[in-house]
């Protein structure tokens, strides 16, 4: 089992993650709440932002799982 707390820069970025697919759900509720409305435009906007903050969290993912398996 790997302790995160013994490598700092893994728990960062894992923190990092969390932190980034919580704002991608809140777009992504945006979103939805816009698609419900037929207000396109904001909902296009608002998954546009979801994804974004997605890719930024599964990249910090992949980063820490580089740091913590010494890849």
């Amino acid at each position: 089992k790997i302790d995160v707390s013994e490598q700092p820069d893994a728990k960062g970025l894992i923190d990092d993650a969390v932190a980034q697919l919580t704002e991608g759900d809140k777009y992504m509720k945006q979103g939805d709440e816009a698609s419900e409305k037929k207000e396109w435009d904001k909902a296009s906007a608002g998954y546009n932002m979801a994804w974004q903050y997605y890719v930024k969290a599964a990249t910090a993912g992949l980063n820490a799982k580089r740091i913590l398996t010494g890849q």
